[in-house]
């Protein structure tokens, strides 16, 4: 039992090297030179082309949703895109990633995308056995990548 209590003692103060993900301030909205269907096509077309699974797609009300889930660790791409902070000893179960799009005509020729991430890591702690959530936040890369993608597809 005593050996039990040391080891749990370790495992804490071991896991308790975590750090929280930074924050970020990044603009997730931009104007693209296209009109609204030609702006809608290019965001279909990104999701299609890399094979992100689209949960929910409404064109007349302009909003698409978007997610990806159960990538195995801490995938190089993944840690580009969202800062989740350092979780000491505990393992990463799998990274998760969220989107929702929103596309608004602004007049005949001009569209505002704009795309809010949303990242999490399911985390197991050292000595457990079923992971928990672990919110992470975005870097601003993506939503800013996504938008560049669409403006050059249009």
């Amino acid at each position: 039992m005593k050996k039990y209590v040391i080891g749990m003692i370790a495992g804490f103060a071991l896991a308790g090297c975590a750090t929280a993900p930074q924050v970020y301030q990044f603009d997730n909205s931009d104007v693209v030179d296209a009109g609204f269907s030609e702006t809608w096509d290019a965001l279909i077309e990104y999701f299609s082309s890399r094979n992100i699974p689209i949960r929910t797609i409404d064109r007349s009300s302009g909003v698409l949703y978007a997610e990806r889930m159960g990538d195995p660790g801490e995938p190089a791409e993944f840690l580009e895109y969202a800062d989740c902070g350092t979780h000491g000893l505990a393992s990463v179960a799998s990274s998760n990633m969220s989107l929702n799009v929103y596309v608004r005509s602004e007049s005949d020729d001009r569209t505002r995308v704009t795309v809010t991430a949303d990242f999490s890591q399911a985390v197991i702690a050292v000595g457990a056995y079923v992971p928990h959530n672990h919110r992470c936040n975005s870097r601003g890369t993506l939503e800013r990548l996504m938008i560049e993608r669409i403006r050059a597809a249009t």
